[in-house]
């Protein structure tokens, strides 16, 4: 795809699984990369494999639920390339649990990153974005967002996501 070749993307929860495959199909696209997960092991390592290809991309570590790691990443974004063109939230866990064996820390900690993480990190991009006049945010949900009766706590945390993509997607 041609047409991400010069475009700054960040990806939240890129160190694993859907996030590093989206990382790695960005780009091998031409994106110009910011990773970003809790895991600095884990985007250093894929941030060095992503440079080998002679992709431009940086890693930093951050805490989605903490606002002045969000607002360090979105601040990197604009020190290593001016801009923000997409961000695709994508941080998320997952307590799978029926409600009865449910612990209110479960439900603290997935509310906190599957919820709160999007609203901060969504913010704080969106300011970025109103700023310079465009740009693209992308939040992830698993299909337990719609319905999952066995996980609570991963349905409800992912609905509250739902109407941050709707309005911060419109043009």
């Amino acid at each position: 795809m041609a047409q991400l070749k010069g475009k700054s993307i960040i990806v939240t929860g890129s160190a694993t699984g859907i996030g590093r495959a989206i990382a790695i199909r960005l780009a091998k696209d031409g994106a110009q990369l910011l990773l970003a997960d809790i895991n600095r092991e884990g985007i250093e390592k894929l941030a060095d494999e992503i440079r080998s290809w002679e992709s431009l991309c940086d890693a930093i570590k951050v805490d989605v639920v903490n606002r002045r790691d969000v607002q360090q990443m979105v601040d990197r974004c604009l020190e290593l390339y001016g801009k923000i063109d997409v961000a695709i939230n994508n941080a998320g866990v997952s307590s799978m649990a029926p409600v009865v064996d449910l612990t209110e820390k479960d439900w603290d900690y997935n509310m906190d990153i599957n919820a709160k993480g999007i609203f901060l990190c969504c913010q704080a991009q969106m300011r970025i974005m109103i700023h310079q006049g465009h740009g693209k945010i992308i939040n992830t949900a698993s299909m337990s967002a719609s319905t999952c009766p066995v996980a609570p706590t991963v349905t409800q945390s992912e609905q509250i996501s739902l109407p941050f993509t709707w309005p911060s997607t419109r043009s």
